[in-house]
């Protein structure tokens, strides 16, 4: 609505509709991310497009900022959003005047600029994982959280936002959780060219997609998740496996075309009793996958303190110990993390 807002009042042409994306990798967490990003803009200005560049870091302020400074200074684009960790393009946004849509985390610290942003809860998942530890229950090697339990939340839209925005957004979420509209229609976006996982139709929409959603080594499309007219996005899995390239994302400045099962993704995979790492394209632990393991055993640990907490308070925490440290084995698999 910002896009929209600015063709009105004559800041832009209704041809320079662009949006620029900062983003960590290439792999689904960020492309289901941007591709989304995209397809909100589009339901409101359908000739929108984006260009994406990333940085190769989950985390690097100076590159988000260097990456920022590129999509404004030679891409043209006229508002930024991220998949990264930093205040690196926020900041060089309110240098520029250009609209911000943040990751992670309100930035109200940005008056110039932040329109908007999204964030992870952790509550929901804690309760889950404190609960069925308490209970003795068996918890599901998959969790994802939704907008219905408050795993995802939105920030308000603040005042430099379109008017009508917080309304929109509101009515949009709603749906959302009605079921009634689903991010990734199909009838909504176009794919230039189809291969042996991804089939489309005459008028380049797709009517199939095969993503490797099991966990064995072939690293093959083996699950169908569009259905009903709208691609599943971790419903087979929590870790996403949207990684089409649908037509006008340019990414790093060039239209690379269809890209799925490139076998470049991390994917990260919460078990009943480990944290388990797979690497899908050399099967080695990247920078990115330690700092995923650190964050399951910090989690491991608090939730562990957590419910010692909680039977301290029923009277029972001398019951509470640490069977053994956790270890790793050669698989980047976690174990011996269960509380005693």
């Amino acid at each position: 609505m910002k896009l929209e807002e600015m063709i009105k009042n004559g800041s832009i042409k209704e041809d320079e509709a662009k949006a620029g994306y900062v983003g960590a990798y290439p792999y689904a967490e960020v492309v289901s991310g941007y591709t989304a990003f995209l397809l909100g803009i589009r339901s409101v200005l359908s000739n929108a497009t984006m260009t994406v560049r990333y940085t190769n870091s989950w985390y690097d302020e100076k590159a988000e900022a260097e990456v920022a400074r590129k999509l404004i200074d030679e891409d043209k684009c006229k508002i930024i959003s991220q998949h990264a960790d930093s205040q690196g393009a926020p900041s060089v946004c309110e240098e520029k005047g250009v609209p911000n849509v943040f990751h992670n985390g309100e930035n109200n610290d940005k008056p110039k600029t932040y329109l908007v942003s999204s964030r992870i809860n952790w509550r929901p998942y804690f309760r889950y994982f404190i609960d069925n530890t308490l209970s003795g229950t068996k918890m599901e090697a998959d969790f994802t959280g939704s907008l219905d339990d408050g795993s995802v939340e939105i920030f308000k839209a603040s005042s430099i936002a379109a008017q009508g925005t917080q309304e929109k957004m509101d009515l949009v979420v709603s749906d959302l959780k009605s079921g009634k509209i689903h991010v990734f229609d199909t009838s909504k976006f176009t794919v230039s060219e189809g291969n042996d996982n991804l089939k489309i139709d005459s008028d380049n929409h797709v009517t199939s997609y095969k993503a490797d959603v099991d966990t064995d080594s072939n690293y093959e499309g083996d699950t169908e998740v569009v259905r009903d007219g709208y691609f599943h996005e971790s419903e087979m899995r929590s870790a996403p496996y949207f990684d089409i390239r649908i037509d006008d994302i340019n990414e790093n400045g060039e239209n690379n075309g269809n890209n799925t099962q490139n076998g470049d993704e991390n994917v990260y995979e919460i078990g009943q009793n480990n944290f388990h790492v797979r690497n899908k394209s050399d099967r080695s632990l990247s920078s990115g996958a330690i700092a995923a393991i650190v964050i399951g055993v910090v989690v491991a640990i608090l939730a562990t303190a957590a419910v010692a907490v909680c039977l301290a308070k029923r009277g029972g925490s001398k019951n509470v110990v640490v069977n053994n440290q956790p270890t790793i084995d050669s698989e980047g698999t976690i174990h011996n993390m269960n509380p005693k």
